[in-house]
């Protein structure tokens, strides 16, 4: 018999919490397998320090069924939302209107109020949402314990387990980074679920499966990088779009000058320090000023699998440009930040439509690794102006690494504008949820003058809790016949900042920790009207 405690309920909290109560329940797809979960602190298995995996997935929306054995016997809180309690089995359903990302269910005694045990959820968003905030319904990543052999990933991933969830369709062994213990280096394998599983059954059903050896099963998502859509100078205004966030202004901003540095006059140049740009490809034609000449590694293309090497062709940039401009402005010469810093452009966004590129998760993880291989960590920025609503746990885990290794990781904040604050990832991993790590990241903001010396955030920039640092990201004036705007373009000035950071202490690399803190110093920054303060290179 199953009894339905109304009085009491489940708290849950995550990175954004509960957007607003759902008022109407669908029952249309319960899951059908209960859940054996972890121990009473509700963690899943963390196979990197800090990057746990949930103890389940769920679809907002739909009820989600978990076995809780720490309730047996008791009377047990099940308020907010409406629960069925049969014996250790708890039902819910997950709100609708529910952010994506990791969420915490805290199931209370009613005794005294004490929290007896808890489970982390990551919500994946409803079917019904607009493609570019969707995961793909059919299909899910896994990433594979790089200690496996390929021999054992594959009998791992050919298993009855696996076979009974969906099929193989793409396997590849990552490039392995530098140095060890990196996620990188294992088999990345792509599964199409089979008709009639769904996609929160067949993540339930392998986080059960291998015990260690399937370390990050997830959904796979779209980020996006926006397209170039500006008026000439000195030309009329442009229509908005605030689809692609471009947006025009009739004040070119000259990006060296407003961070406080004349013509060449800085004195750190980021030498010996190489910033990786995942983005859209890089082509020197659109370079006209020669800005990065000699100081390009080749552009790597991240599209394809790496089988067994690194794939070279292809990389080219397209539209007017968005992985080049965002490189010139980490590293050129003129109207770059770090001007002796290396870059490595490494193409893991598609061109999309309508105005979007398509930046698939597998494609950005991918990419993560064909950096960590090329260049030593402690010697390595990596600047992603690029996000998306949902949260990739294999992402997660290898951008946390990195960090711990030394990477700086620098991500654009967002341009959903100052109305819409939900999460942008990876950018909104500087924050920690659940029992995942935030990590030490920038998170970038763009603002825009609004008169001498006061900054005030661009319209279009996020204004979401997890940023901690803002640059000129409006009208950015580089030379070229277009002015570029986005937090895509302030997170370049930041990333270049970071390098000039390292390449200063080549003899004792800091960590991503302290960089953020020094480039964060009150006689570093600007302050921002309601907002994170400025990057201001005058005190470098």
């Amino acid at each position: 018999m199953l009894a339905i405690c109304r009085e009491a309920s489940i708290s849950l909290t995550g990175r954004s919490g509960w957007r607003k109560p759902m008022k109407r329940y669908t029952w249309s797809s319960i899951l059908a397998l209960a859940l054996t979960l972890g121990a009473a602190g509700g963690t899943g298995l963390s196979p990197i320090a800090g990057s746990s995996r949930p103890d389940a997935y769920a679809r907002a929306g739909q009820p989600l069924i978990l076995s809780v054995p720490e309730i047996r016997g008791r009377t047990v809180k099940v308020g907010g939302m409406t629960a069925t309690i049969e014996d250790i089995a708890v039902t819910v359903t997950i709100p609708s209107s529910t952010t994506p990302g990791r969420h915490t269910l805290n199931f209370v005694n009613a005794a005294d109020n004490l929290t007896l045990t808890s489970r982390e959820v990551d919500v994946l968003p409803p079917a019904s949402i607009a493609p570019l905030q969707a995961v793909e319904p059919g299909k899910v990543q896994l990433l594979v314990n790089p200690r496996l052999s390929v021999s054992e990933a594959d009998a791992l991933l050919n298993s009855p387990a696996v076979q009974a969830i969906g099929k193989v369709t793409t396997r590849e062994v990552l490039p392995a980074a530098q140095s060890k213990g990196s996620p990188c280096g294992g088999t990345l394998a792509e599964l199409k679920l089979n008709p009639g599983v769904s996609l929160e059954v067949a993540l339930n059903a392998l986080l059960q499966i291998g015990g260690n050896a399937l370390w990050y099963p997830d959904p796979i998502s779209t980020y996006g990088a926006p397209k170039q859509v500006q008026s000439t100078l000195p030309g009329s205004a442009a229509s908005s779009n605030a689809a692609s966030s471009f947006h025009y202004i009739h004040s070119p901003v000259i990006p060296r000058t407003a961070l406080g540095l004349g013509a060449g006059s800085t004195v750190l140049k980021g030498k010996g320090i190489t910033i990786a740009v995942l983005d859209t490809g890089f082509t020197s034609s659109i370079d006209s000023l020669n800005e990065l000449a000699g100081r390009t590694d080749k552009a790597m293309n991240a599209l394809f699998p790496f089988n067994p090497q690194t794939t070279f062709t292809n990389a080219a940039d397209f539209w007017e440009g968005h992985g080049t401009q965002v490189a010139i402005l980490a590293a050129g010469n003129q109207h770059g930040v770090a001007t002796q810093a290396r870059v490595l452009p490494i193409k893991v966004c598609a061109e999309g439509s309508p105005g979007l590129a398509s930046c698939n998760t597998r494609d950005v993880l991918r990419g993560l690794c064909f950096a960590l291989n090329q260049v030593p960590a402690r010697k390595l920025v990596i600047n992603l102006s690029l996000g998306g609503p949902i949260p990739i746990n294999g992402i997660h885990a290898v951008l946390n690494w990195a960090t711990s290794q030394g990477v700086v990781v620098v991500a654009a904040g967002g341009n959903q504008g100052q109305t819409e604050n939900l999460p942008e990832f990876p950018a909104a991993y500087t924050q920690a949820s659940g029992s995942q790590v935030g990590l030490p990241m920038l998170a970038v903001a763009s603002v825009t003058p609004r008169a001498p010396n006061i900054w005030k955030y661009s319209a279009f920039s996020t204004t979401g809790t997890y940023l901690n640092i803002s640059a000129p990201g409006e009208a950015l004036d580089i030379g070229h016949p277009y002015l570029y705007s986005g937090t895509s373009f302030a997170a370049p000035l930041v990333a270049g900042a970071a390098a000039l950071v390292k390449g200063a202490n080549l003899a004792n690399l800091p960590p991503p920790a302290a960089v953020r803190a020094f480039m964060l110093t009150s006689s570093r920054v600007l302050q921002v009207q309601n907002g994170k303060p400025m990057l201001r290179l005058s005190g470098y």
